[in-house]
Formats: C-alpha cells, structure tokens, sequence
C-alpha cells in the first residue's frame, strides 16, 4: 500500500500515524508553552496526595478537539485527505472530510472546514464525486480489454477453402482449392467465423 498526503508526501502504509504525531507534536509544544506559565500558580494552589497513576497519564496524554487539528495541520501545511493505493482490494480511493457518516450535524465538522466537507457540498457535487469511481473503473475496464485484443488479436481458422466438388455453384463461380476468401459483401474476413456469419 502507498499513500501520500499534501506535507508529508509519498509514504509506505498509511499517513495516519505521521499526520498525528506531527499535529501532536504541534499541539504539545503549544501546550507546553502555555502549561508552564500555568505551572507556577498550579503547583502553588494544588495538593498531590490525593491523585493516582492513572490521573497522572492522563494529565499527559492531554485530547485535541478536531478543531484544533484542523488548525494545527493547516499551519504545518498538511493536507486533509489522504490518497492511498492499494493491493487488497486493487485500486484506489479517497476518504473525504465529512464522507465517514454522512452526518450534516452542527458541531461535528468545524465550521471553517465545511465548505472541504463531502457533506456539505451540493447534491450535484456529491452525485459527480460518487459516480466518478464506478465510471473510472468502467474506462479502464475497457482499456485493458482494448491492450488485450491488441496484444493478442482476433484467433481463429483462416478462411482458406480446403476443396471444391466440380460443378457446384463454388466451382462455377471460380472458387478453387487453396484460395482465401478475403471478403464477403465487402466486409473483410480474417477468421471462417466471419465467412459462416455474413
């Protein structure tokens, strides 16, 4: 599997991982910088004793809004969607902003990535994007039946006559053995397929 992504580029396997650890990255330096003027005032005001490990983690593994990974990406100049070609299943596809669920609910696309949302575009944007798959695939379908019968052409038995019975309407009209029938009413015969079906 390959997949690039605007700022990171070509990447073996998904940009998942890449994307999340620059935007994490990103967003903990904020959060540091802004933490340690908090520090001060919080360590003076708080009493320890009562908090656990687990407290502790999660004070660490501090959760971003998807706003603030939009943000985040956007100032680090990455892309939102990924492209990713795959073996299992052979091709490729996009996931879009807003495609997950289909759900137009305020709140769960950030208003400043909407108009990048698959469901907030119009009907006929969304019609194109979903007919574009099935229509690419259909192409190249025909493309690769197209290389095939180019590479490979048309088999079958030449159209040479093998004998002819003298007296017969053949023979009457100059037909004789060996000769190769080239065309029938015009229309060229490669194969005995076309002489039998004309």
């Amino acid at each position: 599997m390959v997949c690039w992504r605007k700022g990171i580029g070509l990447h073996r396997g998904t940009t998942e991982k890449e994307f999340e650890r620059r935007v994490n990255e990103y967003l903990d330096g904020r959060l540091q910088s802004t933490s340690a003027e908090q520090s001060d005032q919080h360590d003076s005001e708080s009493d320890d004793a009562g908090e656990t490990p687990a407290d502790e983690d999660k004070k660490s593994k501090p959760k971003y809004s998807s706003q603030q990974v939009d943000e985040a990406a956007t100032k680090l100049g990455l892309g939102e969607t990924e492209y990713r070609l795959n073996w299992m299943p052979l091709g490729g596809y996009v996931k879009m902003l807003g495609q997950e669920d289909m759900s137009t609910e305020t709140g769960e696309v950030p208003a400043s990535q909407r108009h990048l949302s698959f469901a907030y575009k119009p009907l006929w944007q969304r019609i194109a994007i979903v007919a574009a798959g099935p229509i690419a695939n259909f192409i190249l379908a025909a493309f690769v039946f197209w290389v095939i019968n180019i590479g490979y052409g048309v088999t079958g038995v030449v159209p040479v006559i093998n004998g002819v019975v003298e007296d017969s309407p053949a023979y009457v009209a100059g037909l004789r053995t060996g000769d190769e029938i080239l065309a029938v009413d015009g229309q060229e015969t490669i194969i005995w397929k076309q002489v039998t079906l004309k």
